[in-house]
């Protein structure tokens, strides 16, 4: 830890949207030799912690910045736990099949047929699956084939 300091923030406009006081604590990371300002309104823990919550919410940050590199997602329209892990599921399973349907399409897909309740009200003769499939490239397609068992 290379400092703790409290600090108010002087520019006008600065200080009209954050008038209190800010802890302005000095990092040098060990690993990457840089060194990091981290402004914080809390007082409370000591500033080797606020550095390592730090250090932890980049690492975080660095991975979302990786799947939305690399698994080609321009954004998340979800926000629960579930919502993300389907849509980076997808994405993976799409990059894996190489697949040229969007994600919201192959999510569509997805929710029309695997999360839909069928409800038959016929002869057993009615409850054969529905078929969907997903063009991929010529020639290549995926079935998904949906129905009561």
């Amino acid at each position: 830890m290379s400092s703790d300091q409290i600090v108010v923030l002087a520019s006008l406009e600065s200080a009209s949207a954050y008038p209190d006081a800010l802890r302005k604590v000095t990092y040098v990371d060990t690993e990457t030799s840089k060194r990091l300002v981290l402004l914080t309104n809390n007082f409370a823990l000591p500033a080797a912690t606020i550095a390592a919550i730090y250090k932890q919410c980049w690492k975080m940050e660095l991975f979302f910045k990786w799947i939305k590199l690399h698994l080609r997602i321009k954004a998340f329209y979800g926000t629960s736990e579930n919502a993300v892990s389907v849509y980076v599921l997808v994405a993976i399973a799409r990059k894996k099949l190489n697949a040229e349907a969007s994600l919201y399409q192959i999510l569509q897909v997805l929710s029309l047929t695997l999360l839909e309740i069928p409800h038959f009200t016929g002869t057993s003769a009615d409850r054969l699956p529905r078929r969907f499939t997903i063009p991929l490239q010529e020639n290549e397609s995926v079935l998904l084939i949906a129905g009561q068992q």
